[in-house]
């Protein structure tokens, strides 16, 4: 069993650089992300405030103060879908797989 410690906490503009690193480093294995490269710190920061002030939902799980994962669901905005969102998700190459 892995004893490392991660926790899981909701998305917060403290830790969004850390969220784009681990967004740029997921998304440069080109193979499970719709685009091969994070966007620039500042479109990510505002992506972050974004979501924490309309209510959907972002956690980040923390390992040595980083964040190695993330999952998000943010709501369509068409007034006959907002009942639904899009999933997204990722973890860093050297904590995959662990329980």
């Amino acid at each position: 069993m892995n004893t490392e410690k991660v926790n899981i906490i909701n998305a917060s503009e403290e830790y969004s650089d850390s969220f784009r690193e681990a967004l740029d480093s997921v998304s440069r294995e080109k193979r499970f992300l719709a685009f091969t490269e994070a966007p620039d710190v500042e479109s990510v920061r505002k992506f972050v405030r974004r979501l924490i002030r309309d209510g959907d939902v972002q956690v980040y799980a923390i390992h040595d103060n980083k964040v190695i994962g993330w999952c998000d669901i943010i709501r369509r905005t068409r007034d006959a879908m907002n009942h639904t969102g899009a999933l997204g998700m990722g973890i860093l190459k050297p904590f995959r797989g662990r329980v």
